[in-house]
């Protein structure tokens, strides 16, 4: 009887996200992104990269988002765009996730001078913005295609991730089912992958919804610079620096780019936001 009631609690938790509407809109546009960047060749009329005589071209039936200074179909490469802005934002979260929770977990674990370093190079990183961070690092690493994009910004994200889940680690640290664990002799590699990696989940995937949007502005504040992917990629940032000088004679060039990605971004974040709330264990709407 009481599994049936938590199961059954469960299954009503999970429609929260439809009876808010900000979680509902959020929600939607997730999927409808998704959607898009997964099936974008399907979507496009014409090829993202065809050059035509129909230079700066307005909106109009033929070309809904109009055409850019080389007669492209700007629609098409937004929607080319998608996916290759989403692929880089989701490698960038894998490496810099990945890479943030292991730095911040063990930061939290290991006692002494060694914990304390980690801590003070999670401070100092975080010191720096994120884009100064980018910066530095694609000057040392070079700009020559996307990886040292994706490496110069999951550097700079990776320090986020690992201060939240190092505050998230300590209590856990504390809890007695772990000190049990030591008492019995458990290693440490057994008790970070078998009890506290498991008990971050949460906190982890809430921190992807979060950042996700992060990395996407950031990747378009780099694109913008020309720092981004290279010029025959077409991400949403690289789409609004190659319009941004024909701004007065035709906006469009940036502002569709420029409103997919606020879409996008504040979509994500308020999926992120209910989600938060949902997988919190002190809340009392939680799934889990």
């Amino acid at each position: 009887m009481i599994y049936q009631e938590t199961q059954t609690l469960k299954f009503k938790n999970m429609f929260i996200l439809t009876k808010s509407k900000p979680a509902l809109f959020g929600t939607a546009m997730t999927l409808t992104v998704t959607i898009i960047a997964v099936f974008a060749p399907l979507l496009i009329p014409y090829d993202a990269s065809e050059f035509s005589n129909d230079i700066l071209v307005s909106p109009c039936s033929l070309h809904f988002f109009g055409t850019d200074q080389h007669g492209r179909d700007l629609f098409s490469r937004i929607v080319s765009g998608s996916r290759v802005t989403l692929s880089l934002a989701i490698s960038i979260i894998v490496i810099a996730g990945i890479f943030g929770t292991f730095w911040g977990l063990i930061a939290a674990y290991v006692e002494g001078i060694a914990g304390d370093v980690l801590t003070r190079a999670i401070d100092f990183a975080l010191s720096f913005p994120s884009i100064m961070t980018a910066l530095i690092v694609l000057s040392i690493a070079g700009t020559a295609g996307i990886t040292p994009l994706i490496f110069a910004i999951s550097f700079a994200l990776a320090p986020r991730f690992a201060r939240v889940i190092r505050g998230t680690t300590l209590p856990i640290l504390k809890e007695e089912f772990i000190l049990a664990e030591k008492a019995l002799g458990a290693g440490h590699l057994r008790i970070i992958l078998m009890h506290l990696l498991p008990n971050l989940q949460s906190q982890i995937i809430v921190l992807v919804t979060i950042y996700l949007p992060f990395v996407i502005i950031l990747e378009a504040s780099l694109s913008f610079l020309g720092l981004g992917a290279p010029p025959d990629v077409p991400t949403w940032g690289r789409i609004i620096s190659e319009g941004k000088a024909y701004m007065q004679v035709a906006p469009w060039l940036t502002i569709f780019p420029g409103l997919l990605i606020i879409i996008t971004a504040l979509s994500f974040n308020l999926l992120g936001e209910r989600l938060r709330d949902l997988l919190d264990p002190k809340s009392a709407t939680r799934l889990f």
